[in-house]
């Protein structure tokens, strides 16, 4: 479907009733079919239930420029609350007696009680609110979070250009274990960043970094002092030796890195058979190196990616207000989701299939029915 539908927020009008949205940015999915929004002009993450005209405030608590979401593997709800330095948790209560134990896994799915509510009462886990600095119990500018499947809490520390492991049940004193970036004030080094942005974590504990102003993706295997480049490294630029300034990566189950190059306005892929001798050069599957532009086999600044089950890769062409689906092998994209967006930020899949986006300076959420033939088979 290239036309979309508004399933939250009112077109072009931001505000705080509850069915409106301040500058949406976040988005995901419980196993429900609920949606969760993270309403950043609000500071709030808004909870809407599939049809629902309104929705409903599951985390709040005078947070100041929250960024990262995610649920940690009892459901709870944590925020990155970025200007307040700090993680916040707000505990998740399950009227239902049902208890069900979960395998530990790395990256757990979003799995809660169909009953769930989240206490007003939050919790700090990281951190103090206001106050920063490279101590082990403090954060600076906390941009996303994720879990592993025992609980541990992997912090992107922007600030001071680190990741931060807390165990499960820490508070405001805990001191976190710094796992990667060595060097608070951040550098060049094998044991730096210069400013991490974003991370992805395999089933074997191994970390993909991605050290935004150092131009290059950092592998960093569990408990080693250093990491290695594995894309990048060369500084900015559009050679196939380099990367420009990017947002968001992606590892696929073959634990090949695909990177959303926003400055070169391209989809790179570094293969792992060449990860582990060192890649030099990756390859352009999509975009073309250096030029921007609105053609089918053209992105303007492209952020968020992500793959189907078929191996479908979706970019968010933010610059051409659009999202593109470009099958294996393709030369060209096929614009999936459009319709008047502007600036749009965040994308998931809902657990029908369906696409739906944060777009940001309309205030909505926007949502673009799958439609599938019928040898079409969505698998779990």
């Amino acid at each position: 479907a290239t036309t979309g539908i508004t399933i939250a927020g009112q077109s072009g009008v931001g505000g705080s009733w509850s069915y409106q949205f301040s500058l949406p940015t976040a988005i995901t999915f419980d196993q429900y079919n609920n949606m969760y929004i993270m309403d950043a002009g609000n500071n709030r993450i808004q909870r809407w239930w599939p049809g629902s005209t309104y929705g409903v405030t599951v985390a709040a608590a005078s947070m100041s420029n929250p960024r990262g979401m995610a649920f940690n593997p009892s459901g709870d709800l944590v925020v990155a609350d970025y200007s307040n330095h700090r993680m916040v948790l707000f505990p998740v209560v399950c009227p239902s007696t049902t208890t069900t134990t979960m395998a530990p896994s790395t990256n757990p799915s979003n799995q809660v009680c169909d009953t769930a509510v989240w206490s007003s009462t939050f919790r700090i886990v990281a951190g103090t609110t206001g106050s920063y600095s490279t101590a082990l119990n403090l954060l600076n500018a906390p941009l996303d979070v994720t879990f592993d499947g025992y609980g541990y809490m992997y912090v992107v520390d922007y600030g001071n250009s680190r990741i931060q492991r807390f165990p499960p049940g820490s508070t405001s004193s805990t001191s976190a274990v710094t796992i990667a970036g060595f060097t608070s004030t951040g550098g060049a080094g094998l044991s730096e960043f210069n400013n991490p942005t974003s991370m992805f974590i395999d089933l074997n504990g191994t970390m993909y970094i991605l050290d935004r102003d150092n131009y290059r993706v950092v592998k960093w295997l569990p408990g080693q002092p250093l990491g290695f480049t594995v894309a990048g490294g060369h500084g900015t630029g559009t050679t196939l030796d380099k990367i420009g300034e990017s947002y968001a990566i992606y590892l696929d189950d073959q634990s090949n890195i695909y990177i959303s190059e926003y400055g070169n306005h391209r989809i790179t892929k570094w293969l792992n058979g060449n990860l582990a001798a060192g890649a030099t050069t990756g390859i352009t599957i999509a975009g073309q190196s250096g030029v921007g532009g609105s053609w089918s086999y053209q992105f303007s600044s492209p952020t968020a990616i992500t793959f189907d089950q078929y191996n479908n890769m979706y970019i968010m062409d933010a610059g051409n207000n659009r999202i593109q689906r470009w099958w294996p092998g393709s030369t060209y994209g096929v614009t999936v989701a459009a319709a008047s967006m502007s600036n749009p930020r965040g994308m998931a899949f809902n657990p029908s299939g369906d696409l739906v986006v944060a777009d940001y300076s309309n205030y909505r959420m926007v949502l673009f029915p799958v439609s599938c033939r019928k040898f079409c088979v969505l698998l779990d």
